[in-house]
């Protein structure tokens, strides 16, 4: 039964299941108009590290062309973008 569970395997569940989420929102966050404000392998540029949980909304065709381009906020033009 569920009361059998130890602490150890509700907190690897509870892990497991913070990791489907992050990696939900990785996918699909640009569709709602949110970006990861601090992407994997942008550190250098944003100078942070990686912060998957840290959104910051940009509309959905901003962040639509930042995720398929895989660009941080720091490489977007946005007064160009937005003429």
């Amino acid at each position: 039964s569920s009361d059998d569970n130890t602490e150890e395997d509700k907190k690897q569940e509870r892990e497991e299941i913070g990791k489907e989420q992050m990696a939900w929102l990785k996918e699909n966050a640009y569709r709602y108009g949110f970006i990861v404000r601090y992407p994997k392998q942008k550190e250098s540029i944003t100078g942070k590290t990686y912060q998957p949980f840290t959104l910051r909304y940009v509309g959905k065709e901003l962040a639509k062309y930042m995720y398929d381009e895989e660009k941080a906020m720091e490489e977007v033009d946005f007064e160009s973008f937005l003429k």
